[in-house]
């Protein structure tokens, strides 16, 4: 009698996680894609906000300035690489600074907690 043949249900369950990572992908592509928007628009508030400051204020325009053009920096650096890219670097960070990943989990976590508990009371 011949052993039981599991090469279909092998196959299924491949596929499906060929299926879940390609709209994982897209999602996160996605998301990035809104997250340097984002980013675009605080650094033109702040900009817009700098080009406003003269007189005695002129040295916090310049800082400003120089702030807008560090996180537009950032937006780059995000804009330039890939979603496995960052996830690597995401990685890295929690073997390099698992204080740090630990840290940002924690506030990630209060601030989800407070979204939802917001989001009950309306």
């Amino acid at each position: 009698m011949d052993a039981p043949n599991d090469t279909g249900l092998s196959g299924i369950a491949g596929s499906l996680i060929g299926v879940a990572e390609r709209q994982l992908l897209a999602v996160a592509t996605d998301g990035k894609a809104s997250l340097i928007a984002s980013i675009g628009a605080v650094v033109t508030g702040i900009e817009d906000i700098a080009g406003r400051l003269d007189g005695p204020a002129a040295p916090l325009a310049d800082m400003m300035k120089s702030a807008a053009d560090s996180i537009a920096g950032i937006a780059q650096d995000l804009d330039s690489r890939s979603i496995p890219e960052l996830i690597e670097d995401g990685r890295q960070l929690v073997r390099d600074q698992p204080a740090v990943a630990v840290g940002l989990a924690a506030g990630i976590g209060f601030l989800l907690a407070r979204l939802v508990k917001a989001a009950a009371e309306d």
